[in-house]
């Protein structure tokens, strides 16, 4: 085990299943930086919706306490259109409207390239023209 007092740099050994692995500790407690949102990024948000029927693309369906609605997530790609300078951005959905969302918003995130690749069809439906 090797410890620099400092702070700067902390590498501690374990072994797990018969396998000595290295933790680093810097990348446990290092805070989380999140990526800016640059015009013409893509992003998901999840709407949160309710309804009688919920759509295919539905996620986490739970029923209401009388059984007669359902609350459910939605997964919408958007593509940012611009970044306002009180710490929202704007994203434009593909039909064209246009959403000012929070940046510390918990349903805004960025597309991770493997999404890129499955959502290719949703990802290209995007306009990036502005109106």
């Amino acid at each position: 085990m090797a410890i620099d007092f400092s702070g700067q740099f902390v590498q501690k050994s374990i072994i797990l299943n018969g396998f000595h692995t290295h933790l680093n500790q810097q990348s446990r407690e290092r805070p989380l930086v999140k990526r800016p949102y640059n015009p013409g990024d893509p992003v998901i948000y999840q709407v949160t919706k309710h309804s009688n029927h919920p759509g295919v693309r539905a996620k986490s369906i739970t029923p209401a306490t009388q059984g007669d609605q359902y609350s459910y997530t939605v997964t919408k790609f958007w593509r940012i259109v611009e970044q306002t300078p009180d710490g929202q951005v704007v994203a434009q959905t593909r039909r064209g409207k246009r959403h000012v969302i929070s940046l510390d918003d918990p349903c805004l995130r960025h597309v991770t390239w493997w999404e890129r690749i499955i959502h290719r069809t949703r990802l290209a439906n995007l306009h990036d023209d502005e109106e």
